[in-house]
């Protein structure tokens, strides 16, 4: 990993991965507490390596077997601590993977997570397991871990079980559940807690395994709820568990040892604190619970205080009457856990109230009632007379213990007025006497409700309703509506005709309401009527918004609607086509009565959008959209036609399908051209885009309907002068002769002839040569091709559509040297060893009669001399030796031309050394998802040793790697990309990384094709020449001055700066766009591969990988030069030989 990313991880640590940082430390502290030593961070707590040696000490049991600097002070100490400490793991047995000394000293937070997780696994989890039949290695002592896990804690509530080391956890029941069966009684109320109250949970399950087994809290309770805990976290911790054993004695949990006492459990009085004590001595570990419900059922808040066996229970009752408690332990009733406590208040007769009908009506003979509630009064004697017109009226009195409330019962004897007189301890209670009616019977059973006007209430809006009492004697109708905070509500009661009325109230406040009818005090049938209040809709408060007028065809479109003052937020939004057929309409609830609606229109007819509340349009609604489509606008150009300058160029537009909107024109011109642009209507849904140019170059018109792009443009217009034909030379060997094989060059000199096309065909005798001119100059071309077969050659050469003079050319290929024929082979022509001798062998067999010669040259000027031996007829013995270390060349020719790959290069080096494995290819550079990337690893002056290769992408996803040996200690390695991300290539020899590894490979996405641009073996730069980016002109700056200082600019394999919008035509700019994957200049190639933009080139630079890369492309071109050179050479003897035989 490069700084660059160990800086973004660090910056972007995942949840997981911050939780398993604090939970290995805690690890390591745990382990380090013996010597008194604490990490404070795995980032830098290693970095002097004395913590690492100390750490892998304890773990280990063994001493380190070398002397380390206890008290580092510089880079090189703190780096030989860690290296100290990294060999007695692998001494023990451990196998470290990418991670060495620098890792742990630049505080690499991925590797170093990664090293304690394998200390843990291998000397806790592992170990824990051996002794069970287990292999110790991670992934079997993983799943014994799991299936203990699971069989040791089968009892889980709901039937759950433990599936993972994750979210199973997260509710802290499993843990608690686990404890309980590590050490049972340490636990036992795991089965009563709430999975609701997770960290509460955690923590008793984290403190009862600290107390009680003494393990130590490596992990956090508020990281075992996380959703995301981290895996190896919670592994480490349960690890803990399997072996550990109690600590203190522990008690079965027994609730019958519970024990309530307090004046708190008797009486109490109102809103005074009282208490009562629970003594839990023997009852062993458990969960207390104490639940106390007033007289209407309502919770009384309390507060609990606990000191070693005895918790205090202290509460403040706030209304008198009985209050009941439940005391639980472990959710199990205790002995006297169920107890009333009767709550009293001070006496206090103004607090008595009066209530019930026996108070305002009564009948002749009919029982009656009324209540006196004594609950807030205090204690007292209740007194009740009642008088009537024959006289005193017995009164039964039944008291309610609990409610502290009186029924006090009386039938009245005769009609008439009745008087009622109540008092309390003495006092005549507030209100008497009372006045009561006494009237003959009557039938309220007869009363019929008849409730059409009370449809929808609403506040502020008369609400009205009739009462029929035909057949219900002379009674009294009483009508009483309330609101839901109990407020009564103003209610009229009118004459509709002598057996019928008219009732009527406004509600004044949203909510529920009750309307109560009652005939002379007695109920009536359907008498109680409830009615839901709502307020009224303010249908101007809805605000609709982001309406677009003219959304796009097969697009979501969005627009937002605000009731939250409306009222209601029941909304409807409705959207119908031309034929009355509604669209699939997506109402997004945002919340507080605010909706997102989303709509795709489907053609370019008009919509009609509807939006109600309550079934009620606002409004604004209906409203009309209407839909457009610029993918249906058609453009028409003959873009292939060379336009001249102040030729009138038209673009036939026709909008007839894309709905109504507005077209709108962009035309970018070159400087000094005309930019009058306008377009006229031909015929209702046809227009013409007419402009005139004035100078030639490239037109580009951008049409936009409505403000959207419209898919058919841009299109491009060129625009050229007509070209001087006469004025283009061509010249070179290439087009008089040439050679089989071999490469012929010859150059077009197009500079006076003004812009024009160039086209080039080259045909041999039987087959057509693929060519593709190279503009060297402004208006110089090169063309290259390679003969397959000889005789006469035709070379076409046209300009502006037109021969040039001397076109068409007519050049003789020769037959192909001999000296292709000749092969050399053998371990002499790859690698050498100093100080012994190299071997190879030649085999001219096909090449006929000739004159084999042989040199060496050798490293500072030397020249071994070669033995030759001839071991047949054809075949030759070669033996030289190697004195030194150094670059030998091996030529080789026939006929004094030297033969395929001739001079030979090889390395002679020490055996053993892998800092001179060479690992060379485009593999190393860049690659293609789904394409083979290739690369070669050559380990020959390194001497014998394992080559083990290993590629991930940046997911860190392993890919898979293939590895042949092409020859001894030389392989041909391959890998295909399976995504678009850089891959890393780690090269490691004789277990030490070679120079440069791991290589950063930028894999792009796959092309639809492959494009070769000729640039094989080369440096190439591809600028622009007329943007008007400040930041592209800085960046082409800067990235001359990085390569001239790198002397990139003397060298033979770099070519010109190519400028891509000036004389190259635009199927050769795309290739290259198309190739790079991106148009962002200025771009490097090297090898015919992008390299990338200026910032690429920087970051590469950076970690020394653009030299590895110039370096890599120098060795390719020396390649491609010698074989050139040869050819050549050959050619040159062929035409001697030739020569001599026709004198």
């Amino acid at each position: 990993m490069s700084d660059s990313e160990e800086e973004n991880f660090q910056a972007e640590l995942p949840e997981w991965a911050q939780i398993q940082r604090k939970t290995f430390t805690r690890w390591c502290n745990q382990q380090l507490k013996p010597r008194s030593l604490e990490i404070e961070d795995l980032q830098v707590g290693l970095k002097d390596g004395v913590n690492l040696i100390n750490l892998v000490e304890l773990l280990t049991q063994q001493a380190s077997p070398t002397r380390y600097t206890k008290k580092p002070r510089i880079k090189m100490q703190m780096m030989e601590n860690i290296g100290i400490g990294l060999k007695i793991l692998t001494d023990d047995g451990i196998k470290l993977v990418n991670i060495g000394n620098s890792d742990i000293y630049e505080g690499n937070m991925k590797l170093i997570l990664g090293l304690i997780w394998t200390l843990i696994l291998h000397y806790q989890i592992s170990m824990e397991f051996q002794g069970d039949g287990g292999k110790g290695d991670g992934g079997s002592a993983k799943k014994q871990l799991q299936d203990w896990a699971t069989d040791l804690i089968k009892n889980l509530p709901d039937g759950k079980s433990v599936r993972n080391f994750t979210t199973d956890w997260n509710d802290g029941i499993a843990l608690c559940s686990m404890v309980e069966a590590v050490a049972p009684g340490l636990c036992p109320e795991y089965n009563s807690l709430d999975p609701n109250d997770k960290l509460e949970n955690a923590r008793l399950g984290l403190d009862r395994a600290e107390q009680g087994l003494g393990v130590p809290k490596i992990i956090e309770a508020e990281d075992l709820v996380n959703p995301n805990i981290d895996e190896l976290s919670v592994l480490t911790y349960v690890s803990l568990l399997k072996n550990a054993t109690p600590t203190i004695d522990l008690v079965p949990s027994d609730p019958l040892k519970i024990k309530i006492y307090g004046p708190g459990t008797e009486t109490a009085w109102v809103n005074t604190p009282t208490q009562f004590f629970v003594d839990t001595t023997g009852a062993g570990y458990g969960k207390l619970d104490v639940e106390i419900k007033d007289c209407h059922g309502n919770s009384v808040p309390m507060e609990l205080w606990k000191k070693d066996n005895e918790t205090k229970v202290q509460y403040t009752p706030k209304i008198p009457g009985p209050h009941r408690f439940n005391v639980t332990y472990n959710k199990n009733e205790v002995p006297n856990g169920k107890f009333t406590v009767k709550v009293l208040a001070p006496t206090d007769s103004s607090k008595i109230v009066l209530s019930g009908d026996g108070l305002e009506k009564a009948f002749v003979n009919k029982p009656t009632h009324f209540f006196v509630d004594a609950a807030e009064a205090g204690v007292g004697d209740l007194s009740v007379t009642i008088v009537g017109p024959g006289g005193k009226i017995p009164v039964d009195v039944v008291y309610d213990e609990d409610t502290m409330k009186y029924t006090v019962h009386y039938t009245p004897d005769k009609a008439g007025p009745v008087l009622i007189t109540v008092k309390y301890a003495g006092n005549e209670v507030e209100g008497c006497p009372f006045h009561v009616d006494v009237v003959d019977d009557v039938d309220p059973l007869k009363i019929k409700i008849l409730t059409k006007g009370l449809e929808a209430p609403v506040v502020g809006k008369e609400m009205k309703f009739a009462v029929c009492t035909v057949g219900a004697g002379n009674g009294d109708l009483k009508v009483t509506v309330v609101d839901d905070d109990g407020h009564p509500l103003k209610v009229t009661i009118g004459d509709i005709d002598p057996d019928n009325k008219e009732v009527k109230f406004t509600p004044e406040h949203p909510g529920k309401h009750r309307v109560s009818v009652t005939w002379s005090g007695q109920p009536v049938p359907d008498g109680e009527i409830d009615l839901e209040v709502k307020k009224p809709l303010d249908l101007l408060a809805c605000i609709v918004s982001d309406v677009n007028t003219n959304p796009l065809v097969g697009t979501p479109t969005h627009f937002s609607v605000d009731c939250s003052k409306v009222g209601s937020d029941d909304l409807k939004v409705e959207i119908l086509d031309s034929k009355g057929d509604p669209l699939d309409v997506t109402l997004d609830n945002l919340g507080s009565g605010r909706f997102t609606a989303t709509y795709t229109a489907q053609t370019v007819d008009p919509l009609k959008v509807h939006v109600k509340i309550e079934d009620n349009h606002i409004p604004t609604s209906p409203t009309t959209v209407h839909p457009i489509d610029p993918s249906k606008i058609i453009v028409t150009v003959d873009s292939d036609k060379d336009w001249k300058v102040g030729e009138q160029v038209e673009l036939a537009v026709d909008i007839t399908g894309a709905g109504p909107g507005q077209l709108g024109i962009n035309l970018s011109a070159p400087p000094g051209s005309g930019t009058d642009c306008h377009a006229k209507e031909v015929s209702p849904g046809h227009m013409t885009v007419v402009f005139t140019p004035s100078s030639s170059g490239d037109h580009i018109v951008n049409l936009t309907y409505s403000d959207n792009n419209v898919p058919a443009t841009p299109v491009i217009i060129k625009v050229v002068p007509r070209a001087d034909v006469k004025a283009v030379v061509v010249s070179g060997d290439g087009i008089r002769e040439g050679q089989v094989g071999k490469t012929a060059v010859f150059t077009i000199d197009a500079s006076a002839a003004g812009p024009g096309e160039l086209d080039v065909k080259v045909r041999g005798p039987k087959n057509p040569i693929d060519v593709t001119p190279v503009e060297i100059g402004d208006g110089l071309y090169e063309v290259s091709y390679t003969p397959t077969e000889e005789g006469s050659h035709i070379i076409a050469v046209k300009y502006a559509d037109q021969h040039v003079p001397g076109s068409a050319f007519r050049p003789q290929i020769a037959k192909a040297s001999s000296a292709d024929d000749v092969v050399a082979y053998g371990k002499g022509l790859e690698g050498g060893i100093p100080g012994t001798d190299n071997e190879f062998y030649v085999d001219t067999t096909k090449a006929g009669d000739g004159d084999l010669k042989i040199t060496i040259e050798g490293p500072e000027g030397t020249s071994p001399a070669p033995e030759v031996t001839k071991i047949t007829e054809h075949h030759y013995k070669v033996v030289y030796p190697v004195p030194k270390e150094g670059d030998y060349n091996v030529n080789i020719t026939w006929n004094d031309i030297h033969i395929h790959k001739s001079p030979f290069n090889l390395n002679a080096r020490t055996p053993f050394n892998p800092s001179s494995v060479l690992a060379t290819g485009p593999g190393l550079m860049h690659g293609v998802v789904g394409k083979l990337s290739l690369f070669e690893v050559d380990c020959r002056a390194a001497g014998n040793g394992p080559l083990n290769i290993n590629v991930e992408d940046d997911d860190h996803n392993l890919i898979p790697v293939k590895v042949s040996e092409t020859q001894p200690n030389c392989y041909d390695v391959s890998f295909v990309p399976t995504t678009p991300l850089p891959h890393f290539v780690t090269v490691n020899y004789n277990d030490f990384n070679i120079k440069g590894s791991p290589f950063k490979v930028n894999v792009m996405a796959r092309p639809e094709k492959d494009i070769n641009l000729g640039g094989e073996g080369k440096i190439r730069v591809y600028y622009s020449t007329t943007t008007s980016s400040e930041k592209i002109r800085h960046n082409c700056r800067f990235l001359q001055s990085l390569l001239e200082r790198k002397k990139v600019h003397l060298r033979e394999d770099f070519e010109p700066w190519i400028p891509i919008d000036i004389g190259m035509d635009r199927e050769e700019r795309n290739r290259i766009f198309e190739k790079a994957g991106v148009r962002k200049t200025p771009m490097l190639f090297i090898d015919d591969q992008y390299v990338g933009d200026y910032d690429d080139v920087v970051e590469l630079d950076e970690i020394g990988e653009l030299d590895r890369l110039l370096s890599y492309c120098a060795l390719k071109y020396r390649n491609l030069k010698t074989v050139e050179e040869a050819r050549k050479a050959d050619e040159i003897l062929r035409r001697q030989m030739e020569a001599e035989l026709e004198q």
